[in-house]
């Protein structure tokens, strides 16, 4: 066995034009149902999903809210800290206070009589219209309720009665998503327009991967195929040009049956 010069000739399963031209051909012959829904057909979807969303966006808009609440501007009680008393009457007159330079309001009184009855009542009113105003004096009414038990004592400092709020936001959330969704289904595209780009694709890979399997190959200039004891034989096989000062040296190792296929497209 010596070294010796040869070209690599890809696999001719690989080639065959019998066997690529069925497979093009089945490609070409890809049947696209004729019951998927056509284009544009929820475009109407689209438009009533648009009105909805303004909708959404004028509930969103910036407001002003205010709280009125015992610790901020009710009347503290003779010689306890933490008891303070507001009545609805002036819960009211509050509000009417607040009003000022607006055309509308929405108005909420809780009447209560102690820190746990006005906790329950906040919690219900976040519930049916959250608000992280009605959360903070829900969290402020229940640790008032539990004062004289725990002793915890709470700074008791003003809070400003008007803030700016964004209406809208929790409870309009899952209504922006269903609505973004039905954008979504009614600008796809056709369905079969898509199965049909996915059959072009599909055949423009397999002619590129044809092409590039066809590109492989070349000449080699030396080439060796062993088998048995390869130190042996290696030992007995003369090299080429040994006087070359710049040489490198490339194998590829297995047993006979994983190098066959290989082996075959070389011709060793």
């Amino acid at each position: 066995m010596t070294w010796q010069a040869t070209t690599r000739t890809p696999a001719t399963w690989a080639t065959d034009p019998g066997i690529t031209g069925q497979q093009q051909f089945a490609l070409a012959g890809l049947v696209v149902p004729d019951d998927v829904t056509t284009a544009n057909s929820l475009a109407s979807t689209a438009a009533a999903s648009a009105a909805n969303r303004a909708n959404i966006t004028a509930a969103r808009q910036s407001m002003a809210t205010a709280i009125i609440t015992p610790w901020a501007t009710g009347t503290p009680e003779r010689g306890r800290s933490v008891a303070f008393s507001l009545t609805p009457d002036t819960v009211q007159t509050k509000l009417a206070d607040q009003s000022a330079g607006f055309d509308a309001m929405l108005a909420f009184v809780l009447p209560a009589d102690t820190a746990a009855q006005l906790a329950q009542k906040l919690a219900t009113l976040n519930t049916a219209l959250p608000s992280p105003k009605l959360s903070a004096a829900w969290r402020t009414a229940t640790a008032y309720a539990s004062h004289e038990t725990e002793k915890y004592y709470l700074a008791n400092e003003p809070e400003p009665l008007t803030t700016t709020h964004t209406g809208g936001q929790r409870e309009h959330d899952t209504a922006d998503t269903i609505i973004s969704l039905s954008e979504a289904v009614a600008s796809d595209t056709n369905p079969a327009d898509r199965l049909a780009a996915f059959a072009n694709q599909r055949a423009q890979r397999h002619a590129d991967q044809t092409a590039a399997i066809t590109g492989y190959g070349g000449a080699i200039e030396w080439a060796l195929y062993l088998a048995g004891d390869l130190a042996t034989q290696l030992a007995s096989i003369t090299p080429p040009d040994t006087a070359a000062p710049y040489s490198a040296g490339f194998a590829i190792y297995g047993t006979a049956d994983q190098l066959a296929p290989l082996k075959q497209e070389l011709g060793l």
